[in-house]
């Protein structure tokens, strides 16, 4: 069923997502590949994601989490 928003609600789910980057893009900004990153989500060093379709997307500040577990 496709699913249509209303402008403002649209607005705020954009909004939401401005604040999460996908495996690819985290893996590029940390300096690990993607299949790194899909170990350390099975294994909770990364938590903060969310499933989009066959997508998965993580939270922005969950770079900062994830150095502070590496190191």
């Amino acid at each position: 069923m496709l699913e249509t928003f209303k402008a403002k609600e649209y607005n705020t789910l954009m909004t939401k997502m401005e604040n999460y980057m996908t495996v690819s893009e985290f893996a590029k900004t940390i300096g690990i590949t993607p299949q790194a990153v899909h170990q350390a989500m099975r294994e909770k060093r990364v938590s903060d994601f969310m499933r989009v379709g066959p997508i998965y997307l993580i939270h922005r500040d969950e770079i900062e989490r994830y150095r502070r577990v590496r190191d």
